[in-house]
Formats: C-alpha cells, structure tokens, sequence
C-alpha cells in the first residue's frame, strides 16, 4: 500500500507541477478524492491519472473531476491541469456524470459514497439541470 500511496503522491506533484496555481491544499484535496474514488471503484489511484477509457475507469475519474470542481470550487481549467486533461473535459465530466446519475443505479451508488464521505449531498445539483428543475427527479433517480 505504501507503494501505492508513493506512486499517487508522485504523480500528483508531477501534475501539480503543470500548473502553477496549484496549491499544497489543492493537491490534498486531489490526493484524497483519488484514493476514495479508487478505493469505492476497486481500481488502483494511478489508474484515474491514466488515460484509460475503460468505462469503471471513467466513471472513476470523471467523478473525481466533479467532486474537485463542483463540491471544492476548483477552477475547471485548475482541475483539468491537475489531472493531465483541459478544462473542457472536466466540463463534459459533469454533463457524464448528470447524464450517468439518472440512468445508471450502480454509477449512482458508487458516486454518491464518494461525495457523502467528503460531507456533500448525494446527488449534483446545479442551477439549470434536470434534476434542478424537476426535484421529483431527485426522488426518482434515488
């Protein structure tokens, strides 16, 4: 496990270091949201630095994005650095991962132990969503 833990902590610094924003704190955040989401998806916290398109994998990362941007307030553009992709990737993870939240129970329930071990609602809510306008939605999708 300390191999582990050596190789993600590598690896966020090496990311870290592509952008100049980032902050101890940041990179904290990052470490810690990556090990959980790896820990709750049974894949290894390399694996959502990796650029695998590997559907578990995604699902992984993308929720790391939206947790990140969404739940800390991390730019888009910060997040994307932080994770080796553009801003417009952590954009298109929310839209996934709104998209996922209403048709896929397992993503659901995968995505919302990650958020609720950080302290945040189980679901995403965002001004001018589905699940924004329709909080039946809500109740539905749970």
């Amino acid at each position: 496990m300390k191999e582990i833990d050596a190789e993600l902590t590598r690896l966020v610094a090496l990311r870290a270091k592509m952008s100049a924003a980032s902050t101890p704190e940041h990179r904290e955040k990052l470490e810690a949201v990556i090990k959980k989401a790896a820990e709750i998806w049974l894949i290894e916290p390399s694996d959502i630095l990796s650029y695998s398109r590997l559907n578990w994998i995604a699902d992984a990362r993308q929720s790391v994005m939206v947790t990140l941007y969404l739940d800390y307030g991390l730019r888009s553009s910060l997040v994307g650095a932080m994770l080796g992709r553009d801003h417009g990737t952590v954009l298109y993870a929310v839209k996934a991962a709104e998209a996922k939240w209403t048709t896929d129970p397992e993503f659901r329930e995968k995505f919302t132990r990650l958020r609720v071990t950080f302290g945040f609602k189980p679901w995403i809510l965002r001004k001018n969503t589905t699940l924004d306008r329709n909080p039946d939605a809500i109740e539905n999708a749970q």
